[in-house]
């Protein structure tokens, strides 16, 4: 009967210990899933700033262009300026010369047109 009561005793001292050892590793899980929910937050959070550096690379690109699309932009009026003094001009020359600015002409309007659609 001794042997019978410490065989009892010893299972249920394995049982308690063996609910102990469930109950740490149920814990260390909660833990782990909390980390892996945090990670996946964080992972989140880097994307939304890895975006915003994107944009922000972007509008910098942009801003740095601004001078040359200015500049472009004076360039293509001054030559459509040209192409109208041209034109104004055909009307006070010899016909010989009319020839002429009417070719230059031409080649400024198409300048002109290269300008503007400029990147």
């Amino acid at each position: 009967m001794l042997r019978d009561d410490t065989i009892m005793t010893m299972a249920v001292a394995a049982f308690l210990v063996a609910m102990v050892l469930f109950y740490a590793v149920h814990r260390r899980m909660e833990g782990i899933a909390a980390d892996v929910a945090s990670l996946r937050v964080l992972s989140s959070q880097v994307t939304q700033l890895e975006d915003r550096a994107l944009g922000v690379e972007r509008l910098a690109t942009e801003l740095a262009s601004l001078p040359r699309k200015t500049t472009t932009m004076a360039a293509a009026t001054q030559v459509g300026a040209m192409a109208a003094a041209a034109q104004g001009l055909q009307t006070k020359v010899s016909p010989r010369h009319r020839d002429k600015l009417e070719a230059v002409r031409l080649l400024l309007e198409e300048l002109h047109d290269d300008l503007q659609t400029a990147p």
